[in-house]
């Protein structure tokens, strides 16, 4: 886990692409479906797809999995004119937020008892809980999202190496 962002999976990816930037991102946005609100009931990958951002999560119906894991990432060319796709694997912005949101609530509880009890002890337990409380949520989250993680990074590869993706039936769109 590393310090600076606990929420990455450490995960950076790069993939090539056959063709430019413009091709690569039409083969994602042909095979990615947009994120939106009516109900889908096949797995697929969904995603929203810029030339200044990719970012693609696994959809799986019936499964409210806040924990997923989301590519972020984007195109570049390297040193051989190659375009590549670059990017890392985090935790989505909800599961991050409330992250973040409970580690300060639990916090501001835990200020709030040693202030009415006068004792900086109860405090220092409770933030020292807290700490080891929110450092094994975040390896149980890595662990689970592992397996999401390997499959999106599979039918990326596919999608731009042959413009084609693994699923038996593509999302909806």
């Amino acid at each position: 886990m590393k310090i600076t962002d606990p929420f990455s999976l450490q995960r950076q990816v790069s993939f090539d692409c056959a063709n430019s930037i413009n091709d690569g991102i039409y083969l994602l946005s042909k095979s990615v479906a947009k994120p939106t609100f009516q109900p889908k009931f096949n797995e697929g990958l969904i995603g929203k797809i810029s030339i200044d951002k990719i970012e693609i999560w696994l959809f799986r119906p019936l499964n409210r999995n806040g924990l997923f894991p989301t590519f972020y990432g984007k195109f570049y060319k390297n040193e051989a004119g190659k375009t590549v796709l670059i990017g890392e694997f985090r935790m989505n912005d909800k599961t991050r937020m409330t992250y973040i949101l409970g580690f300060f609530a639990t916090i501001a509880f835990w200020v709030c008892i040693a202030i009415r009890d006068h004792s900086f002890m109860t405090f220092l337990f409770g933030f020292i809980g807290t700490i080891i409380f929110t450092a094994v949520a975040l390896f149980f989250c890595k662990s689970i999202s592992k397996k999401d993680t390997e499959t999106i990074e599979q039918q990326i590869r596919n999608i731009l190496t042959d413009g084609t993706s693994n699923q038996d039936a593509g999302p909806d769109r």
